[in-house]
């Protein structure tokens, strides 16, 4: 049985901009004066999924582009714009 999965398009904006918002404190050393076990534990297990959230976003976006017919929202091609930067980063910056 199929399902037809319907997500708003500023839920996926949301998402992608709080995931955004964790990256960029993770990028930018936020997270470093911390040095706790259980502080690595606890980010490690948030970095995990939005990092598979960023890839759906990407994934969903781009399927949901190519099905449609009509024209993407404004804030469908924002959150791409958003995921695809966070992805990259992720794999740019040292």
């Amino acid at each position: 049985m199929y399902m037809n999965l319907t997500i708003s398009n500023r839920t996926i904006l949301f998402a992608a901009l709080i995931s955004a918002v964790y990256f960029a404190m993770l990028f930018f050393s936020f997270p470093l004066n911390l040095s706790a076990v259980l502080y690595g534990a606890i980010l490690e297990m948030c970095t995990i999924p939005l990092v598979l959230l960023q890839g759906f976003i990407i994934f969903y976006v781009i399927r949901s582009a190519v099905t449609q017919k009509s024209r993407v929202s404004v804030e469908m091609i924002m959150a791409l714009i958003i995921s695809i930067a966070v992805f990259v980063l992720m794999f740019t910056l040292k």
